[in-house]
């Protein structure tokens, strides 16, 4: 097994290496937790939502295939809306309130 000192012999930065890490580790980057929600997680969680929804109403009147069919295509624009809308409200949403700064 090769130890760590033993790979970084070798290395040009092999005292600055901490250095690197430290700073890299006190960035002052705003979080992106909240942006990977509104951009994947909602979208998700309005198209299974939507699909649920849309084939409960339509499996009477429509018939269990064409239910499923027009709860996609509902599903689909429904999280297409979400995803625009929560781009246009990370857009347009102050960054300093945003944030919490």
């Amino acid at each position: 097994m090769v130890t760590q000192e033993h790979e970084c012999q070798g290395c040009q930065h092999h005292n600055s290496c901490e250095d690197v890490y430290r700073t890299l580790g006190q960035s002052n980057t705003a979080p992106v937790a909240v942006k990977v929600c509104i951009a994947f997680v909602l979208p998700l969680f309005a198209f299974v939502i939507s699909l649920a929804v849309a084939e409960g109403i339509l499996e009477k009147p429509v018939g269990t295939q064409g239910a499923t069919l027009i709860g996609f295509v509902v599903a689909l624009f429904s999280a297409i809306g979400v995803a625009a809308l929560g781009s246009w409200i990370m857009r347009t949403w102050p960054k300093t309130t945003r944030n919490g700064l």
